[in-house]
């Protein structure tokens, strides 16, 4: 019998360089493997109550100098006491190359960004669960959520949250505010809204954040319903700013019947040029949707009617009896701030992605949200020549925040 304070019988070890191991997972990139078939490898096995070396294989078919091997998870890797020293380092230095440089001076190892991150998640644990994050967000601000039983009992299918500083900011700006949903932000695939409005600098600012399963009038409806609630009075909104979605139109027009709807010119433009392919057609659709007089209006149309006959019927059959929602000359006392389009919003959607990504931990959001602030605190340096400005209250961590807990 065997010693029981061994574990294993026999031991083999193979050059790094030698295993090429695949990625696991779902829509996970491709990455260069370091691998080069190096066969260099020795086998240890138990003999007497000891391990000894039965075979070995020592020839490299790759240098083995320092400068070639630094990069190696190996010569990265830090001791458990190693990581304990650098951990309040962690907590609080925001900047990476701070800390890999750090470790270079003190342990002589060269950590990558990378190891920065994994180390950074491993120690910034922090909220865990749902009813952590929900306890977190309900401090900062006012979150609503309902559940559903489909698809499965009691799921939760819609999440609504403005924080305090957002409420504040719509009720400077209450006059126009713009909608819209993007895809990718979390695994669990629910959409994120957003609610924004426009600031006396023209700078977009969003006031309110929701994410629903599906994007059904109803799911609409309860996201404007919550955002009346939170607000507390969203009378003095005059004019929303959207797409060409039906689902957001008819929940507009149910909740907001007071105010106006204002389509986004692009979306239009784009779904009227998809019927033609004559560029001398698609110029005048757009000139239709720009144009500021009336006459000039009808002009078009005539026009168009002239060049295509198919297209012109589509715009009969399905623009023509809403061209308020979309035509600037049939518009003119429609307040708008300059926002003929829906761009500020899909621009926060942009900035979001380019920063937060599905599989990100709570600890990048709070980076970069300490970044933002940074970068707030400078232009209101600057913006304080001119006005009192607002702090931007964009709630990045918020949205990891609730993106984690989809991916749960």
């Amino acid at each position: 019998m065997p010693d029981a304070r061994f574990k294993y019988a026999y031991v083999g070890f193979r050059c790094t360089f030698g295993v090429n191991r695949t990625r696991r997972g779902l829509k996970l990139k491709n990455k260069s493997s370091k691998c080069c078939n190096c066969s260099s490898s020795f086998r240890v096995v138990l003999h007497h109550s000891e391990y000894i070396i039965a075979s070995h294989n020592m020839v490299h078919n790759h240098p083995c100098s320092r400068v070639y091997m630094q990069n190696d998870p190996w010569y990265r890797r830090l001791t458990v006491e190693e990581k304990e020293n650098i951990e309040p380092l962690l907590q609080q230095s925001h900047s990476s190359d701070e800390i890999i440089m750090h470790v270079k001076e003190k342990y002589n190892k060269d950590i990558t960004r990378i190891d920065v991150k994994n180390m950074k998640a491993a120690v910034n644990k922090g909220i865990s669960s749902r009813r952590d994050i929900f306890e977190f967000l309900k401090s900062r601000g006012k979150l609503m959520e309902y559940y559903s039983d489909e698809p499965i009992r009691n799921s939760l299918t819609r999440i609504c949250f403005a924080t305090y500083e957002q409420m504040e900011l719509y009720k400077q700006f209450p006059e126009v505010v713009g909608i819209d949903s993007t895809y990718n932000t979390n695994k669990g695939k629910y959409s994120l809204f957003q609610l924004l409005v426009t600031d006396n600098f023209g700078r977009g600012r969003p006031v309110l954040f929701a994410w629903t399963r599906k994007e059904f009038k109803r799911d609409v409806v309860w996201i404007l319903d919550c955002f009346r609630q939170i607000m507390e009075d969203t009378s003095k909104t005059e004019s929303f700013i959207m797409d060409c979605a039906q689902a957001e139109i008819a929940a507009v027009k149910l909740t907001h019947r007071q105010a106006h709807i204002v389509l986004c010119s692009f979306h239009v433009c784009r779904a009227f040029c998809r019927k033609t392919r004559n560029p001398i057609v698609k110029n005048y659709l757009c000139r239709l949707v720009q144009c500021k007089r009336r006459s000039e209006f009808n002009f078009y149309f005539r026009v168009i009617s002239r060049l295509d006959a198919n297209v012109s019927q589509y715009l009969q059959r399905r623009w023509m009896h809403r061209r308020e929602l979309w035509a600037a000359c049939f518009r003119d006392n429609v307040l708008t701030f300059g926002n003929d389009t829906n761009n500020r919003v899909e621009s926060s959607h942009k900035q979001m992605k380019r920063f937060l990504q599905r599989s990100d931990s709570l600890h990048k959001s709070n980076i970069y949200d300490t970044k933002k602030k940074i970068i707030n605190a400078g232009m209101d340096r600057i913006n304080d020549k001119f006005g009192e400005v607002f702090a931007n209250a964009y709630a990045d961590g918020v949205i990891a925040g609730i993106n984690r807990v989809l991916n749960m």
